[in-house]
């Protein structure tokens, strides 16, 4: 028997080096096939712009091509691989997509040794990572179908190189089904095992209890899982979800009467994080003292020092307004033994904050009183008038601020603002108006983030004019043809309640249903490649993506063209010395940066030469497809300085489904991702809406989706989908509150509710973001409201309104994330 011997195993993503120039290695044996002529990879010879078709076949038949492909992919997979053939001698620089097709055709058919064939040959000729990402992967599904010996090794270098591969369960059940149909039964019963365990809740989870259950009634002795393995798989359940599932498996383990100290400690542990997130302090500060007491040794002193500062933190946050602990903790500072002259500055701003927390408004008066009369430097008097807000009388909270928001600057800026807000509940109301205004006028940065609430507490004061000044000299409004006493610009007038779609106009009764109507003229691909030709010609050996791209334009196919010139901008951006940027499939799979690749200083130096004018013509063609990170990358922040309404019908869509107003979820995506639909943070985080693969787990859990991999963030209707659900989701837990909705969506709903907890009940809205302790969270409120605001005024509609008090923190027993 004649034995064909191909090199498989481990290659490098192309940014320098032409993918034929591997590292030898190891050799797998596959049965013979009929020789064929290596197709050369595209970084081994000349990149030709547009090279002539071997058969006269003109564009529009091979766009119809790949489109009757992908129909009969299915039910004629022979018909599907002759469309294959007249796009492969069409568009020859697009050989490494074409014989992915292939070896996914074969490998439907059944035909996995012709499935392994075409995806090493799609590695052998791509110049891009994600497709040999996917040949590889779909290498090592090829050999588990056919049962090859060296499958168990291949799957585990390939989760070594790819960690947090999304195809790791569906891989690993179809390692588990080889080894059941291979007679290794008890291997395959671990395998099953393993899943049920690292997996739960997944659809492959369910599968391989399915089979396991099969097993046992065929008469094999499956043992069920040990307790240590059930602990095992409750931590997941915390971790990953689905939620309900992991509430009733720690039920179970709690009540296990049999379960070892160190077992029972870990699963108090856990109880106390789950309750921690749902805001159930006391319930969490019980079993975080249960584990510590149960067993002390599990994790290391770190680990044990954070669970003891979070079980002190859970009892803080259960007492935080109780008035008698208030009292109590007031005494020790030395409240009640005579004159609060005589304590120091920090003693008293201590008493304030727990005198104000809880509702003591005597103490907290009496401590402000005697901080007003201290010489405080500015920002520190600053400090004091927030602490006080809600909590003492604001006649001392304006004499903190009056002189302060004369100062330059943001914390002038700032002063004012709140100055503007005393002004407002004294009843001064005219001053307030004044006040309000030179807010508006000062604040013209890039998030003016106090002229928005200026501009909605202006309305609130005129209202208040006009409905309860009456002749009272101090709520009388400016003559409003005085100077600076009209409403500025761009000044909300009616209130717009809650967030739901704002109303749209209706269509005119004249013109007859459909009529004049149609889908709105898309871009002209043709034209864009004819733009892009020229630059493929100057660039296209340093860039090998930008002649794919012209070749996908050619054929209607703008989502992988954009995925072209983004790929071809991150080689731009090495070339220039900045860092690798994190995109694409590859960095999910990997969970770290794409690896740096060798990169010839002569290639490096003819990436560079591409110049302004062509940069500007590939951000054209990457706004002209809807990809706004290659048209950010290739042009600069110039792009999106207008706020472009990226990816349109993708968020109307998902904010109608979703009862949101799109606006936010364009100013969301704004902060979040900049329009980039590649890229992925060093957190983790994915896609448009930068969701983190735990929450996108938990979504899909909430929504049912149980297919759902963390590949489907980069999906811009997925991401969008999912982030319009959640933003939902917030708003509802906060009592549609939006701003906390916002700072849920960065901190995590969990750490909003504990800094309710430690703000008094009475605290205005304005004055608790001002003291969100996360700075990144303090920064992401602002811009989001300021770009929400902005995108309103692109449809001429005023800032919603938002609600001052404060909501009650409860428990979310029904989301929890």
């Amino acid at each position: 028997m004649v034995v064909l011997a191909f090199q498989v195993g481990t290659a490098h993503a192309y940014t320098g080096e032409p993918l034929c120039a591997l590292e030898p290695p190891p050799l797998i044996s596959l049965p013979p096939v009929a020789a064929e002529e290596p197709t050369p990879a595209p970084m081994c010879q000349p990149v030709l712009r547009d090279p002539a078709p071997a058969r006269d076949l003109d564009r529009g038949s091979l766009r119809e091509a790949w489109a009757r492909c992908r129909a009969k992919a299915e039910e004629a997979p022979g018909e599907a691989a002759l469309e294959l053939a007249a796009l492969r001698e069409g568009f020859p620089r697009l050989v490494d997509l074409w014989e992915l097709e292939q070896a996914d055709l074969a490998l439907a058919a059944g035909d996995a040794e012709e499935a392994y064939r075409a995806y090493e040959r799609a590695r052998e000729a791509t110049v891009e990572s994600d497709v040999l990402m996917r040949a590889r992967v779909g290498q090592v599904r090829a050999l588990l179908v056919m049962g090859h010996r060296d499958a168990p090794e291949r799957l585990t270098r390939l989760l070594r190189q790819y960690p947090e591969l999304p195809e790791e369960p569906a891989l690993r059940f179809e390692l588990a089904r080889m080894r059941e149909a291979g007679d290794a039964v008890e291997d395959a019963i671990g395998t099953y095992r393993a899943l049920v365990v690292q997996h739960p809740g997944s659809a492959l989870a369910g599968r391989a209890e399915a089979r396991l259950g099969a097993l046992r009634e065929r008469g094999v002795a499956v043992r069920e899982l040990t307790p240590h393995e059930r602990v095992e798989r409750v931590e997941r359940l915390v971790r990953r979800g689905p939620l309900p599932t992991a509430r009733v498996e720690l039920a179970e383990l709690e009540a296990e009467e049999r379960l070892h100290p160190t077992l029972r400690a870990r699963v108090h542990f856990l109880s106390a994080r789950l309750a921690r997130h749902e805001g159930r302090w006391a319930d969490a500060r019980r079993h975080f003292e249960l584990g510590q007491r149960i067993g002390a040794e599990v994790g290391d002193e770190e680990d044990r020092e954070r669970r003891t500062e979070r079980a002190e933190d859970m009892a803080a946050a259960e007492r935080a307004r109780e008035r008698d602990e208030a009292e109590r903790q007031l005494r020790r500072l030395g409240w009640g033994r005579g004159r609060l002259a005589r304590l120091g500055t920090l003693r008293l701003m201590g008493m304030l904050e727990i005198a104000a927390r809880a509702g003591v408004a005597e103490a907290s008066n009496a401590v402000l009183e005697t901080l007003v009369e201290r010489g405080l430097p500015p920002r520190l008097r600053l400090k004091v008038a927030l602490e006080a807000m809600g909590a003492g009388d604001d006649a001392h909270v304006f004499a903190l601020l009056d002189g302060l928001h004369e100062r330059p600057g943001s914390l002038g800026l700032q002063a004012a603002y709140h100055r503007a807000r005393a002004l407002q509940r004294l009843g001064r109301l005219a001053e307030a108006e004044l006040a309000f205004l030179e807010v508006i006028e000062r604040d013209r940065g890039i998030t003016p983030f106090y002229a928005m609430w200026a501009e909605l507490q202006l309305d609130h004061v005129r209202a208040d004019m006009v409905g309860f000044c009456g002749p009272e000299a101090a709520c009388e409004s400016p003559d409003p043809e005085a100077e600076g006493s009209a409403k500025p610009a761009g000044a909300p007038t009616p209130r717009m309640e809650g967030f739901a779609p704002p109303a749209r106009a209706e269509q005119d009764e004249d013109v007859a249903e459909g009529e004049g109507q149609g889908e709105p003229e898309g871009p002209d691909f043709d034209a864009l490649a004819d733009r892009l030709g020229p630059i493929v010609e100057a660039h296209g050996e340093a860039y090998p993506w930008l002649g794919r791209a012209e070749d996908l334009l050619r054929l209607h196919r703008p989502e992988p063209a954009g995925r072209q010139l983004y790929e071809a901008f991150l080689a731009w951006r090495e070339a220039s010395g900045r860092p690798i940027r994190r995109a694409g499939i590859e960095s999910v799979a990997r969970g770290a940066n794409r690896p740096r690749r060798f990169t010839s200083w002569q290639l490096r130096r003819d990436r560079k030469r591409i110049s302004a004018e062509e940069r500007e013509v590939l951000a054209d063609i990457g706004a002209a497809i809807d990809d706004w990170g290659a048209a950010t990358g290739w042009g600069g922040w110039d792009r999106v300085a207008v706020r472009p309404r990226a990816y349109e019908a993708l968020v109307e869509e998902a904010a109608a489904r979703h009862g949101l107003d799109p606006n936010l979820l364009f100013a969301v995506m704004r902060v979040e991702s900049v329009y980039q639909k590649h890229i992925v943070s060093y957190a983790g985080a994915i896609g448009l809406c930068q969701i983190m693969p735990r929450t996108g787990q938990l979504i899909a859990d909430a929504k049912g989706e149980r297919d759902f991999t963390t590949a489907d963030l980069l999906d811009p209707a997925v991401n969008l989908d999912f982030a319009a659900w959640y933003l939902r989701s917030l708003i509802e837990r906060f009592d549609g509150h939006l701003p906390l909705a916002i700072a849920s969506y960065n901190g995590g709903p969990h750490n909003v509710r504990r800094w309710l907890q430690d703000r008094p009940a009475d605290m205005p809205l304005d004055v608790f973001l001002e003291h969100i302790p996360f700075g990144q969270t303090h920064r992401y409120v602002r811009r989001v409201l300021t770009h929400y605001r902005a995108y309103r005024a692109q449809e001429g509609l005023p800032m919603a309104s938002l609600d001052d008090d404060l909501p009650t923190p409860r428990p979310d027993r029904e989301i929890g994330f």
